[in-house]
């Protein structure tokens, strides 16, 4: 999706009957490292229903970073426009109704565990050391790939495919894990020799491997064992 600047004016963030309400606490921690680093990641919103007084964009996906664009008083923020409508257009009764495109609300539970992650890394750097917020995300990621096993059949349904949504997934983890790796290794708490990306590996593999009842709770065992095959040795 093509990312582009949009009014915070034009947006409407839909922020009753969230499934994750608003925590201003967490948009605040994310505001500041807005201002420090920027927003690096964009929200989701898509089209409003084009009727006169209507908003002209709804948000789909990222609450808490449109919330934290507020606190940092700005008037734009950064958006991809979603291809799907929210809604199909079917007939029922002799009437030309609106109802929920399954796709849509597909991705948006994929889009919403995303969001999770992506929002949850600059919080955790803030609120602890650098080695104990990595390990803290990998647990998220752990949580994050137990809601994609469940919905992977649904996804692999969708009428556009998985490509994309996977390459944005892809992006985003990568972007958050580099960054909370690169803060561990730079206060001499892991090796600089670790890839970040085959800590991914790893805890995606034990789902593979082994996803029968309990198999999150070994990969969070997993965690801790490769945060301390990670450390840096003192000499």
């Amino acid at each position: 999706m093509n990312v582009k600047k949009i009014k915070l004016a034009d947006i409407d963030p839909r922020t009753e009957g969230r499934i994750r309400p608003i925590n201003e606490g967490y948009a605040g921690i994310l505001a500041e490292s807005f201002k420090e680093r920027g927003q690096d990641t964009a929200i989701e919103v898509r089209y409003g229903s084009g009727e006169e007084g209507a908003p002209k964009y709804i948000l789909v996906a990222g609450g808490h970073r449109f919330r934290a664009v507020e606190l940092a008083e700005w008037t734009d923020i950064n958006a991809s426009i979603s291809k799907l409508n929210a809604y199909a257009s079917v007939q029922r009764e002799g009437h030309q109704i609106s109802v929920p495109r399954f796709d849509a609300l597909i991705e948006a539970v994929y889009r919403a565990e995303l969001d999770r992650l992506a929002d949850a890394a600059p919080v955790l750097a803030a609120q602890h050391p650098p080695v104990e917020a990595l390990r803290a995300w990998m647990r998220l990621f752990v949580d994050y790939i137990a809601v994609k096993l469940v919905i992977t059949p649904a996804l692999n349904g969708l009428t556009g495919g998985t490509g994309a949504l996977y390459a944005q997934s892809g992006t985003v983890l990568q972007g958050a894990i580099d960054g909370l790796v690169a803060a561990a290794v730079a206060n001499g708490d892991i090796s600089a020799d670790i890839e970040p990306v085959d800590l991914l590996r790893a805890l995606a593999g034990v789902s593979n491997y082994a996803a029968g009842p309990g198999w999150e709770t070994s990969a969070k065992r997993l965690v801790d064992i490769l945060i301390a095959g990670s450390w840096v040795s003192a000499s």
